[in-house]
């Protein structure tokens, strides 16, 4: 075949594409559908065509991306270009009026609105456009780094391709999650050893599938909330950068307010928490937003939402046991592995070590609804995300999801069985590092033990108090399964 008929076949699927995302904007944002489900269907199966003979055409853009049916052999790492960080957490009115205040003495004005947002117990996830077109999707991985899961994220069918106007360069962040009723419906279908804890396990494990056709039957949707570049695009506040998303196609959870003071924001807390078994999707928290971006400045951050101007309010005391079992263990083992890092300072070690004590103190009278505890395992858990962000220790973490994924159980269970045998790894390199065994010396003395394999054996024996569901794992699949990053055991 000539060049000219073969350039003739790329511009035809080139335009194919087009027309095809014109209308799935039309239809998926706009509820405005221009052509009959005849002439799409037709339209569309005339690019499957094309692009099955001539796979070298075929855009990453492509409408057939939505079905899935890609596998890798691995997800690629993506370095985000602001980072992704946790927030802080607070529990009741009285710490919530504190932080209110403190914005209020720092920027010297009373004149500020607040944006309250439900705060989605799903996977975050960055999509990224150019020139107005869908470029590529990465999880928050360690809030620095994520992968590349773009192939994934183009079968989540409420995600748009293509935005109108003309931007050059735009990022929007938010959560991918799975509705309740169709969490239920995916996990009646899978075998006992195989069912998923809860949606966000669910969620997680479909996102982070290497086989896309696995990920396009989930039907995971996604709620988008932020605007890294909202200033450059001439956006002054969060709310206006809500409306923008809004406008755009994205999808934004409709329980989302705009409020002006203390007392309005407490109400819209005690709205959510009393409406959150209402809600076809799970939330773990109400997330509360310095609405003027101008003020930003002031507390201390630019270019990422920082943790002076936005809050977690964690309702953790109307958590399902599972979850808050799940929740306790994560906090507990994110501390162990950032107190160890390379990456760790003496600050991050505070923290974590301050995280282990109130939750190595606190954590049966939480199990037992313990009322009086609540503060201690909010604040361990405010502190294990301290940890984390300042020593960006990952590889327990990242080979958790894995885990999620092939086997259903917790996360925080999961992380657990990654841990302990790195742990145990550690501990051998220890008798030849001299300063690795003072750092594991100290560690193991925060846990009540003078001798590091008992402080190990004290963490399995807490798995066990709480009763997570186990998997059969035998300790080489979780070897195979941890891959540590050379900045955790070089």
């Amino acid at each position: 075949m000539s060049m000219d008929a073969m350039d003739d076949i790329k511009k035809k699927i080139d335009a194919l594409v087009d027309q095809l995302n014109k209308w799935n904007y039309e239809y998926y944002a706009l509820d405005k559908p221009s052509v009959s489900d005849a002439i799409y269907d037709a339209t569309m199966n005339e690019l499957k065509a094309l692009e099955k003979a001539y796979p070298q055409f075929m855009r990453k853009d492509s409408p057939t991306m939505r079905v899935g049916g890609y596998v890798l052999d691995k997800f690629e790492k993506i370095k985000h270009k602001t980072p992704m960080m946790s927030l802080d957490n607070v529990f009741n009115k009285e710490q919530l009026t504190k932080f209110i205040e403190t914005i209020y003495k720092t920027i010297n004005t009373t004149d500020c609105s607040f944006v309250v947002e439900p705060k989605i117990d799903g996977l975050s996830i960055s999509v990224n456009y150019e020139n107005n077109k869908f470029k590529y999707a990465a999880t928050r991985g360690d809030g620095v780094e994520g992968e590349d899961v773009s192939t994934n994220v183009l079968t989540i069918k409420d995600i748009p391709q293509y935005i109108k106007g003309e931007i050059p360069h735009i990022e929007v962040r938010g959560e991918v999650y799975l509705a309740i009723k169709d969490f239920e419906e995916l996990n009646a279908h899978q075998p006992d050893n195989k069912k998923f804890a809860n949606p966000r396990n669910a969620a997680a494990g479909s996102l982070r599938q290497l086989d896309s056709a696995i990920t396009a039957k989930r039907n995971l949707k996604s709620f988008l909330y932020f605007l890294p570049n909202a200033k450059e695009m001439g956006i002054t506040n969060q709310w206006d950068s809500i409306q923008w998303l809004k406008t755009h196609g994205f999808q934004v959870a409709n329980e989302i307010t705009k409020v002006n003071s203390i007392e309005e924001v407490w109400n819209q807390i005690e709205k959510l928490t009393m409406m959150r078994h209402e809600l076809d999707y799970d939330i773990d928290g109400v997330v509360i937003k310095v609405n003027e971006y101008k003020y930003y400045e002031e507390l201390g951050f630019t270019s990422i939402l920082p943790d002076a101007a936005v809050l977690d309010y964690t309702l953790l005391k109307t958590l399902p046991d599972n979850q808050r079992k799940s929740t306790l263990l994560d906090s507990l083992c994110q501390a162990i592995e950032s107190f160890w890092s390379n990456g760790a300072t003496e600050e991050s070690r505070k923290y974590s070590e301050t995280c282990i004590t109130l939750i190595l103190k606190n954590y049966k009278s939480y199990l037992d609804n313990n009322n009086e505890c609540f503060e201690n395992i909010l604040q361990a858990s405010n502190y294990s995300g301290k940890a984390i962000n300042i020593s960006r220790t990952t590889a327990p973490h990242a080979m958790s999801y894995k885990l999620t994924s092939l086997y259903g159980i917790s996360h925080g269970y999961a992380v657990a069985l990654c841990l302990i045998p790195c742990w145990k790894m550690l501990c051998h390199k220890s008798e030849s590092d001299g300063n690795l065994n003072k750092i594991l010396s100290r560690l193991a003395g925060i846990i009540g033990y003078d001798d590091i394999p008992k402080s190990i054996e004290k963490i399995e024996e807490i798995m066990n108090e709480m009763e997570i569901p186990k998997v059969n794992l035998q300790d080489h699949q979780i070897d195979n399964l941890f891959l540590p990053t050379p900045s955790l055991i070089s």
